[in-house]
Formats: C-alpha cells, structure tokens, sequence
C-alpha cells in the first residue's frame, strides 16, 4: 500500500481563511485533554484519550499549540477544559509534535498513514476556533470505511497513544 507523502492535498489546504492560520506546519504541537473518569481508570489514564471512532472516521479533534496560531499551552488548557461535561475533570494534557505524527508507519504502508488536517469546526453544531485541527488516517491507505479492529489500524492507534502519552502534563485542582 501507498500511504500520503509530504505533498497530502488534504494537509495542504486551509479550511476557513476566515478563521484558520492555515495549514498545520511540522514543528507544532497538537494537545488532546484526558478527563477523569471518562478516560480514568483506578487513577491510570487508558488508551480511550484517543477514541478508535474518531481516528477510523479521520477526525480526531486535537488544539494546536504554536506560534503560527498564538495558541499557547494555558490557552489550549483553558479550550479542552470547556469541552468536558460538567461532571468530567480535565486530569491532564498530552501533546505530540505534528512531525512525530507525521512519522508514525506501519508494516507494508510506503509512506505516512497519518495526516495533521487544519480543521476548524470543534464541534458538530458548527461552532468554530482557529487553533482546532484533525488528526486523519492517510485515505490512500485507508479508505473509507476504516476497520477500527484491524491489526494495521489498531498498530497505528497504539503508536499514536504512546506518542501523545510522551508528554502528558498532569494539572494540579483540576
């Protein structure tokens, strides 16, 4: 299989010049929000952070921390936190850097399986901010519909929780 290689059109395209800084560049950071309980269990985070649904349906919600978006760490903090329910608690934020991202294969796939997709819808009822993006399965690999419980999907899953799971920065009265 051909994965995406650097030119992925997807990754090249901004989603809303009114609202988007543009396309997501390698040295930035996505951040995703770990809640407790929803993604706790006995006080240890579990791999559900990162949801299979989103990642097969190629619209894994992350915030993007850099310089290029003046979205710095307390503001990506502040903007999970208000996606949680009122009975979760954001417990910590975990980031990985777009070109690690970018460098997650997989066996018998030449080229990337991943792409980083500036996306500025956070929400499905339309709502919009300029520092979202989408973490997708490459579609030259994984066309749709994406078998969530497939060996290369659930390896490339994997790979992707451990990467975020890195740099996990815990929060103190969360």
């Amino acid at each position: 299989m051909t994965g995406c290689n650097s030119q992925c059109r997807y990754e090249a395209e901004s989603c809303d010049p009114d609202c988007s800084p543009g396309p997501v560049e390698d040295n930035e950071f996505l951040c995703r929000g770990a809640f407790n309980p929803r993604h706790f269990k006995k006080g240890k985070l579990q791999p559900s952070f990162i949801p299979k649904k989103e990642l097969a349906e190629s619209r894994l919600s992350v915030y993007r921390e850099s310089n290029k978006v003046a979205f710095s760490r307390e503001a990506v903090i502040d903007q999970i936190r208000k996606t949680g329910s009122a009975d979760q608690s954001l417990e910590s934020v975990l980031s990985a850097e777009v070109i690690r991202i970018r460098a997650i294969s997989a066996p018998g796939v030449t080229g990337r399986v991943l792409c980083v997709r500036d996306e500025c819808e956070c929400d499905r009822s339309g709502g919009k901010h300029p520092a979202h993006a989408h973490i997708a399965m490459c579609e030259k690999s994984f066309p749709a519909p994406i078998d969530s419980q497939a060996d290369i999907f659930l390896q490339v899953w994997r790979d992707l929780v451990t990467l975020f799971r890195e740099q996990q920065q815990q929060l103190s009265g969360a």
